[in-house]
């Protein structure tokens, strides 16, 4: 099975029960921290261990109760029928947490991979201190979202003041080029569930 990536958000239904999941900034952070980095994440999520399922719906659910409830609707499924029901949806979902790197963007020659706890707090900084978002508007948004809304930041200032691109930017953030690249691809290479 080919994952897709989930940008923005994803529903889980069962039983008249249905958790809208999103890949948000808060859960990305709170996810990639309890599992001690994405490997580890995407490994469980591949062997579908249960309680890092549970975890997952529980940090990503837009709303608490929602996750509670299906939950609850799901306890008692046969462990087959769980599986088909949310695995490639949460695998997606957890792509979601990595941002789409703009196809157009030039790395940084000057930049060194950066731990994902780091890119994070940056992705902050940027939502807050660049784009004017409230922190709850930030720790809700996606990693892409916060990586497209700061490339269109930045294209309307070089619109306003005549800026080309090739104008120096080396003292912007640049919340795409700093990622590990190596890392990245070998969580890509992790593309088809078992």
């Amino acid at each position: 099975m080919t994952l897709l990536r989930a940008d923005s958000e994803i529903v889980l239904e069962h039983g008249g029960n249905a958790v809208v999941l999103r890949p948000s900034l808060r859960a990305a952070v709170a996810l990639e921290r309890s599992h001690d980095g994405f490997a580890n994440l995407f490994r469980r999520v591949s062997e579908f261990h249960l309680g890092t399922i549970h975890e997952i719906i529980r940090q990503a659910a837009t709303d608490r109760k929602e996750a509670i409830a299906f939950l609850q609707a799901v306890a008692n499924l046969p462990l087959r029928r769980l599986v088909e029901i949310t695995q490639a949806s949460i695998a997606n979902l957890c792509l979601g947490f990595i941002p789409t790197p703009d196809p157009a963007a030039k790395p940084s020659p000057n930049a060194k991979p950066q731990p994902w706890p780091a890119f994070y707090r940056e992705q902050f900084r940027v939502a807050t201190g660049w784009l004017g978002w409230t922190p709850d508007q930030a720790w809700n948004a996606t990693p892409t979202e916060i990586t497209e809304a700061f490339a269109g930041h930045i294209a309307m200032l070089k619109a306003i003041h005549g800026a080309t691109d090739s104008d120096q930017t080396d003292n912007l953030p640049d919340p795409n080029g700093q990622l590990d690249r190596d890392g990245l691809n070998k969580l890509r290479g992790k593309g088809r569930l078992r």
